[in-house]
C-alpha cells in the first residue's frame, strides 16, 4: 500500500519532468554530438598546436572594421540560439532529429578533417581599449586562440539551427526569418570581432550542407 501511494505522489512529477526532457533518441543525439565537438574543437589542438598554420586572410578581410559591440552576438546571442534550437530539433521527431543531429556531426567530422590537413590562423585586432566590450572580446582571444578558423564551427551550428526550420513543421511562420536574421548576425559577428575571415564562413555553411545533403539521403534509404 505504501509503495502504490509513493508511486501516485511521484507520478505526476515525473510526468511534468518528462514534457520537458527530450524523449531518449533525442538524449542520445545531443550527447553523441556533444562528443564529436569536444573532439573537433579540443582534440584536433593536441596535434596541430607545434604545426604550420596557414592564413586565409584576404584584402577585403583586412578591410573590415573592428566592432567590439558584436561580441554580444557572438557569445551570448549564438549561445542562446544553439541551446533553444537543438533543444527544439531534440525534442521532434525521430526522423528529423536524426536527420539534422546527424547533419551537424558529419559538418563537425569535416571540420575536424580541415583542422587536421589545413591548420589555419589568422592576426587578431591589437585590442587597448579598457571598457566592458573590449575587455570581453581580450578574454575570447585569450580562451580561444587564433586557430581551427576553417571552417567556422560557429557559423556551422548557427547555419544549422536556421535550417531546422525547414524540417521542424510545429515551429511558427516567424521562426524561419528570425534564425536566418540571427544566424547572418552571427555570421557578421565572427568577422567584426576578428574570430574568423570570409572563407571560414562559407565553409561553416557548405559542411552544414554537405552533412544534410548526406544524412537526407541515408535517412530516405531507410
Amino acid at each position: 500500500m505504501k509503495e502504490n501511494e509513493f508511486t501516485i505522489k511521484t507520478h505526476p512529477w515525473r510526468r511534468a519532468i518528462s514534457r520537458f526532457l527530450p524523449p531518449a533518441y533525442g538524449c542520445r543525439a545531443l550527447l553523441a554530438m556533444a562528443f564529436i565537438n569536444i573532439i573537433t574543437y579540443f582534440g584536433s589542438r593536441l596535434f596541430t598546436s607545434g604545426w604550420y598554420h596557414y592564413s586565409m586572410e584576404t584584402a577585403l578581410d583586412k578591410a573590415v572594421p573592428y566592432v567590439k559591440e558584436f561580441i554580444i552576438v557572438y557569445i551570448p546571442v549564438s549561445y542562446l540560439q544553439w541551446a533553444i534550437g537543438y533543444y527544439m530539433i531534440s525534442r521532434d521527431t525521430r526522423e528529423n532529429c536524426n536527420t539534422l543531429i546527424g547533419a551537424e556531426i558529419i559538418g563537425k567530422i569535416l571540420c575536424l578533417i580541415c583542422f587536421l590537413l589545413l591548420p589555419t590562423t589568422m592576426v587578431r585586432e591589437n585590442i587597448t581599449g579598457a571598457d566592458f566590450l573590449n575587455r570581453c572580446v581580450r578574454y575570447l582571444y585569450e580562451v580561444d586562440p587564433a586557430d581551427n578558423l576553417f571552417p567556422s564551427i560557429h557559423c556551422l551550428d548557427s547555419w544549422i539551427i536556421f535550417r531546422s526550420t525547414f524540417y521542424l513543421k510545429s515551429l511558427p511562420r516567424w521562426a524561419k526569418p528570425l534564425h536566418l536574421i540571427i544566424s547572418l548576425l552571427v555570421f557578421a559577428s565572427t568577422l567584426f570581432v576578428k574570430q574568423h575571415v570570409i572563407v571560414d564562413v562559407f565553409g561553416g555553411i557548405i559542411v552544414a550542407e554537405i552533412g544534410l545533403l548526406i544524412m537526407t539521403r541515408v535517412i530516405r534509404k531507410h
